[in-house]
């Protein structure tokens, strides 16, 4: 389990995400990136999240933007491949690696 904490400590450290206190989630923050009028004249905005290509951009209520400024989302619930995305050179992030035993 120490183990574990310290790659998450290493992987804060490399990425610069902004990682839970346990270490076991990641906080993506959101920017507005576009604005548009329905035709029911309620504004709507385009939130774009940090880090990038994680979360799909999304379309939400001018009113809903405070309330979603910010995201928390488990390491456990992120597939592995948006886990690498995340950082490339550290695949091990959340997957135990096996060695294999051999003898010499």
């Amino acid at each position: 389990m120490e183990c574990l904490r310290h790659q998450l400590v290493v992987f804060n450290d490399q990425t610069g995400l902004d990682l839970g206190r346990s270490g076991g989630s990641v906080t993506f923050h959101s920017t507005v990136i576009a604005r548009q009028i329905e035709a029911a004249g309620k504004p709507r905005v385009l939130l774009h999240w940090v880090p990038e290509n994680i979360i799909p951009d999304e379309w939400v209520y001018e009113c809903q933007v405070e309330s979603r400024s910010k995201q928390i989302v488990p390491l456990s619930k992120l597939p592995r491949d948006k886990l690498q995305a995340l950082h490339p050179s550290s695949p091990s992030v959340g997957v135990r690696q096996y060695r294999k035993n051999r003898r010499k």
